[in-house]
């Protein structure tokens, strides 16, 4: 059985990597312009020797279906790819199957992790279905369901996600060639919940929101958008990291209630509840707590809405030797 993948991201190793030990990898598709992970699937393929080709959206249709057409015993895989499928290559004869990080039908759509981890779910997990001409709504042939650690961020629940699709995708390459493929279930479609591409405003941090909310808007957009914004001093700031802190304050929402050298900066949110901010990123660079602090972090000042500067964000200067 003849395998193709398609991917525009590094997620899709893990089963890259069981595909090559188990089946027959014909070719390992990505997008023309390249995606930002090419570098890494370019090095996968060239060193096991795998042909590696971006295509453009007018040429996909095209090598798919001579794929297909020349190789009735096939199996084309999607793993975060980011274009859709032409409707040509979806008729029930061809085997074309999408992994999707999430429990379908609920967050269908490009971004699933960021928002199941925003919203504070406790369970997510992989969905592998047939791909149709509707986004993520076609019949299941596999899915498995992941819990979420406490204080698991976007890159680490994906890592953990992308080894067990791996392990999901062998079974289905097994099953598949041994002529036993598995029986798909459509989705209960009245369940359906479809989440858009996160927009700039989903990214900003309302300290106004339980320390909760803010710990998981911090988690969902590391790394993928770099850490959640707020400002600091009417200036830009990204919130890598956080962690609870014991202890409730009525300090005005996003407030520092206690800097400190040795244990860093410590945030009121709007249900009293305090969050450690453990790393933060500004155009200076990217520091811990107790370096903030060290730059001149007080308590007192507060995080919140952008604002005119009333002052230099930080007092150290900055020396480059480049």
């Amino acid at each position: 059985m003849k395998i193709v993948l398609l991917t525009t991201s590094s997620i899709a190793l893990p089963s890259l990597v069981k595909i090559r030990e188990h089946g027959d990898l014909h070719a390992l598709y990505t997008t023309d312009p390249l995606p930002q992970d090419a570098p890494d699937l370019q090095q996968f393929a060239a060193a096991h020797g795998i042909p590696f080709l971006a295509v453009s959206k007018a040429r996909l249709e095209e090598e798919l279906l001579t794929f297909t057409l020349l190789h009735p015993d096939h199996l084309v895989l999607c793993i975060g790819f980011s274009w859709k499928l032409p409707a040509s290559l979806l008729p029930d004869a061809n085997r074309v199957y999408n992994i999707h990080f999430s429990l379908l039908p609920r967050y269908a759509g490009p971004v699933p992790l960021f928002w199941q981890i925003r919203n504070g779910d406790r369970r997510g997990g992989i969905t592998i279905h047939r791909m149709t001409g509707r986004f993520d709504a076609g019949p299941v042939a596999a899915r498995q369901e992941i819990a979420l650690m406490p204080g698991e961020n976007y890159g680490l629940y994906s890592a953990r996600l992308s080894l067990a699709a791996a392990a999901l995708v062998l079974s289905l390459i097994e099953a598949g060639s041994s002529g036993q493929w598995p029986a798909e279930t459509a989705q209960d479609l009245h369940h359906r919940s479809y989440q858009r591409r996160p927009a700039q405003n989903d990214l900003v941090i309302d300290w106004k929101q339980k320390a909760d909310a803010v710990e998981a808007l911090v988690n969902a957009c590391n790394p993928i958008a770099g850490g959640a914004r707020t400002y600091f001093r009417g200036l830009p700031l990204q919130v890598l990291e956080v962690s609870p802190a014991d202890g409730r304050m009525k300090s005005p929402a996003g407030t520092i209630v206690h800097a400190d050298a040795a244990q860093g900066l410590f945030v009121c949110c709007g249900d009293g509840g305090l969050l450690r901010i453990n790393i933060a990123r500004m155009p200076e660079g990217t520091f811990s707590g107790t370096k903030l602090v060290a730059l001149g972090f007080g308590r007192g000042e507060r995080f919140g809405e952008a604002q005119p500067a009333a002052q230099p964000r930080i007092t150290t200067a900055i020396h480059s030797s480049l």
